[in-house]
């Protein structure tokens, strides 16, 4: 899964980097993950429960007092990002692996902080969302989910349809007009590499031209 979303860290380097700040008396370490990533499956949830039991066997053992915190949130596809053609996992998918990550650590001690699923789907829709939301946000009269589900309703369109809807890669997207300087070739082929798990390497100080904003 981080080879999905570039991230070349190994739950070694994780561990070994808990172990340090355990030694110098952290009094609050924080651990940050997101459910819901393209490819993802309930087995991806019980790996991070795994790691986190892992993490806090070691603060214990070094400094008991050390507070452990996990923060969880639901993976919402951005637009401009190599994920912006896909959609967001189903919101019970979410629900059920959030709730698992909870009733495992919560009663060994760790303090989860998970994100509104409920919330991250509307995070989803207005994300990758095209014109037809304008008037869903001007014609809200408070800031609330409910309110936003009656002007959703009043509008006839479907937040999950929206959260949920993958774009063909030829497909013109609603945001195209938007230009964020990175082209869409280059937006494609880390698509492509995050499928296959191949990691892209920061970009060169000088001279680079990979994505053209430079």
């Amino acid at each position: 899964m981080r080879n999905l979303v570039n991230k070349g860290v190994s739950d070694d380097d994780i561990l070994r980097a808990v172990d340090a700040v355990a030694r110098i008396g952290l009094k609050q370490l924080k651990l940050y993950f997101m459910v819901g990533l393209p490819t993802e499956t309930d087995e991806e949830a019980a790996k991070i429960v795994e790691l986190v039991l892992s993490c806090k066997a070691i603060v214990d053992k070094l400094r008991a007092e050390t507070r452990m915190i996990l923060n969880i949130s639901p993976f919402v596809p951005k637009a401009g990002t190599p994920f912006q053609w896909l959609g967001m996992a189903p919101p019970e998918d979410l629900s059920k692996r959030i709730s698992y990550i909870e009733r495992s650590l919560r009663p060994k001690g760790v303090e989860v902080r998970a994100e509104s699923v409920a919330w991250s789907v509307v995070q989803g829709v207005l994300a990758r969302g095209d014109s037809r939301l304008a008037g869903v946000l001007a014609s809200m009269k408070a800031c609330s989910l409910s309110t936003w589900r009656q002007a959703l309703q009043e509008h006839q369109l479907d937040a999950e349809s929206y959260a949920r809807r993958e774009f063909p890669v030829a497909e013109k997207l609603p945001w195209a007009s938007v230009d964020s300087g990175i082209s869409l070739q280059y937006l494609g082929r880390e698509l492509k590499k995050a499928r296959r798990g191949s990691k892209t390497p920061l970009c060169p100080p000088v001279d680079c031209h990979k994505c053209g904003v430079c």
